[in-house]
């Protein structure tokens, strides 16, 4: 906004203050001054125009005497705003029927009579000029002039003969369009309305539409006799969608979309026509209020305590009750004061910007600079311990990091296109597009999306992996858990350059979540798992290559092949594994081992000697079992066992499988002899045979 030097001059007394320095002041203060023009008339400076740049809050700095206002308190001079004479005649209150969806907060219409030509004072047109605005030698040019001293725009209309000057109020209404229809407006443009567009009607024509445009056939003009100058104010979001819907930005509109109040408007209307009366030849017949919403004050507790923690310290160390105070009187909020707090009442003219208590403590920092607060950071201590969520966390991600997997990032919304059951899905209310419309109950689906994506660019089959939020609807309820997930698959590097690469498969991707979950727990089991057609996981695993891992006896999650229907759908064409675990019961399970001691056995000098033992066994039969036992009956020369092969083709029996383990014998003192390692092993092939009997009887 531009403002005038001399226009403002007659608000605050700007004598022995330079533009530069007053700039810097009104800067800092949060109004910034983009540029300094001198105007010159005979080789001498007749006025300076600050142009000025206000935030989208604060509909007060649109005006001449919201910048005088914030001048004032920044040079401490006297706000002369009392020299602004109003008309102080009594508004008829005739409240008229408005629709709530219209959103208009209030009404004013006024009569005036025009007996004779229309001649716009000279100081009014001076003033005008100087800041930029075409005059048009008529009561617009009044207007004009109101609009930038008070930051409330009016408008003029000419309704053409009216029959009763006491009934012209009765013929105003405000509706809504109900179709989309095209309007000319008084800037010589037209516009194609919307539908549901509010509009103000005299008699059955539209002379406004929204606060925004006016018709241009109800202009006033040189010899109109009878004109209606109204005052009116929708709600600021409201109009801010129709100046978006309809593409206009101009003057009254900025004005409209940061907010006024009816307060504001009646003020505004007053000095209007103080000065319209003080035109010869015009006469005021009535003012009426059509609608009318109270602005009711805004009470806001402000903390002393409060205030002093979000500053800190100043350099001066003065900022005390007294200093708060000063400040919220000299920018017009009244209060009461108690020992350790104040209750502020918000004025109309900020009522729009100064909601909450940390927008006071930012108008006292303003008034009082923040150039006066200390600037340094305060020391803060570093040491401070890590939660054991999240050294589980990290040790999570190194170990996943160890083993090549990348970590993906994605949104906790899905595609419409889900692959849950319809009883499952959470959809949103209002999605921004169908590719973010439902709440994600499972990571997987995201991360087979990303890895999609990067087949489509030429990088290839990208394993990775997420920490993220999964949701499940209860139908009593909804849930949040936080979980991990993880894809494994694509090409093993082979031992030696003779053989060709290998893909992965089930043993590998086992082997390596085993891997991750030895942070946890030694002792997990995994027990294989038909999932039931309600489930999350139902059309995501493969049905029959999918197992539930346990540690101590407690279900963590899931892992297993990925169904290849949904890798078709994905456009991915190989074979991978996907794991997702529950980080809530994976942390229980951490924290209940997490302060218990753990030993280390120093390293044996002494060589071990290895065996490799064979168990033909139902193909149902558990692995966990016999891994038990092996580490049971080995015992006391034992040191580890290792699965490595199974066979399920001739000459094994059909429903039968071959199971082959590798064991390492080895103690601390001495290097063992073979026949007392053969008699043990013999003794343990012997009782895992009676114990795979027993179990198969």
């Amino acid at each position: 906004m531009k403002i005038s030097w001399n226009w403002l001059n007659t608000l605050v007394d700007l004598s022995n203050i330079s533009p530069e320095e007053l700039s810097e002041k009104l800067t800092i203060a949060g109004l910034e001054v983009e540029s300094i023009d001198k105007i010159y008339v005979n080789d001498s400076v007749s006025d300076i125009i600050l142009d000025i740049i206000s935030t989208a809050n604060r509909s007060d700095a649109l005006s001449l005497i919201g910048i005088a206002r914030e001048v004032s308190v920044l040079v401490k001079r006297d706000l002369q705003i009392s020299l602004l004479k109003l008309d102080l005649r009594d508004f008829d209150d005739k409240q008229i029927l408005i629709d709530e969806a219209i959103d208009c907060e209030s009404l004013l219409a006024g009569l005036i009579q025009v007996s004779s030509v229309v001649s716009v004072p000279k100081w009014i047109q001076e003033r005008l000029s100087s800041i930029g605005f075409s005059l048009q030698h008529n009561l617009y040019d009044v207007l004009n002039y109101v609009m930038l001293e008070t930051g409330v725009p009016l408008n003029l209309f000419d309704p053409g003969n009216i029959l009763s000057h006491d009934s012209y109020h009765k013929q105003i209404t405000i509706k809504k369009n109900l179709c989309a229809y095209p309007f000319f407006a008084s800037d010589g443009n037209q516009y194609l309305l919307p539908d549901n567009v509010p509009s103000i009607l005299y008699g059955d024509h539209k002379i406004n539409i929204g606060g925004l445009l006016d018709n241009k056939e109800f202009l006033a003009n040189k010899n109109s006799s009878n004109l209606i100058l109204l005052g009116i104010i929708f709600n600021p979001s409201s109009t801010r969608k129709l100046s978006k819907m309809v593409g206009c930005n101009n003057e009254r509109s900025q004005r409209y979309e940061r907010g006024l109040t009816s307060t504001q408007m009646e003020y505004a209307y007053r000095r209007a026509l103080f000065l319209i009366t003080n035109i010869s030849s015009l006469q005021v017949k009535s003012v009426k209020y059509l609608y009318k919403n109270n602005y009711k004050p805004q009470l806001i507790n402000l903390r002393l305590s409060y205030v002093f923690k979000i500053l800190g310290p100043s350099f001066k160390n003065n900022l005390n009750k007294s200093h708060i105070s000063q400040i919220l009187n000299s920018l017009g909020f009244s209060f009461k004061s108690f020992p350790d707090y104040f209750v502020v009442t918000v004025p109309d003219f900020r009522s729009h910007d100064i909601k909450r208590e940390i927008d006071l403590i930012e108008e006292i920092a303003r008034v009082y600079g923040f150039e006066q607060f200390v600037d340094v950071i305060p020391k803060i201590n570093r040491f401070a311990n890590i939660s054991i969520r999240e050294l589980l966390n990290r040790k999570i991600r190194a170990r996943l990091k160890t083993i090549g997997l990348n970590e993906l990032i994605n949104y906790s919304l899905e595609s419409s296109e889900s692959f849950y059951s319809k009883d499952k899905i959470i959809n949103l209310k209002n999605p921004l597009n169908c590719d973010y419309a439902i709440l994600r109950q499972t990571l997987l689906t995201n991360i087979l999306s990303v890895i999609s994506y990067n087949i489509k660019q030429g990088n290839g089959l990208i394993e990775g992996y997420e920490f993220g939020r999964i949701f499940n609807n209860k139908k009593e309820f909804f849930s949040e858990a936080y979980s991990i997930a993880g894809i494994i698959g694509g090409k093993l590097f082979s031992d030696s350059w003779e053989e060709t690469n290998l893909m992965s498969n089930w043993f590998y991707a086992k082997g390596m979540l085993e891997q991750i979950l030895s942070i946890i727990s030694s002792s997990v089991r995994w027990e294989k798992v038909l999932l039931e057609t309600n489930s999350v996981y139902y059309n995501i695993f493969h049905h029959y290559n999918v197992a539930n891992i346990f540690i101590e006896e407690k279900s963590i999650g899931y892992f297993g092949q990925l169904n290849p229907r949904i890798l078709n759908k994905f456009d991915i064409n190989c074979n991978i594994y996907g794991f997702e675990l529950k980080i809530e019961d994976i942390l229980q399970i951490y924290k209940k081992n997490f302060y218990k001691k753990e030993i280390f056995r120093p390293y044996s000098s002494y060589p071990s000697i290895v065996r490799d033992i064979s168990l033909i066994v139902p193909i149902d039969f558990p692995l966990h079992i016999i891994q038990e036992k092996i580490s049971l009956l080995g015992k006391p020369l034992l040191y580890k066992s290792k699965f490595f092969n199974l066979y399920k083709n001739n000459p094994i029996p059909k429903g039968y499988k071959s199971l082959s383990f590798r064991l390492f014998y080895r103690v601390q003192d001495r290097t063992l002899t073979i026949l007392e390692v053969d008699k043990l092993h013999e003794n343990l092939y012997q009782n895992l045979t009676s114990i795979v009997f027993e179990k198969i009887l």
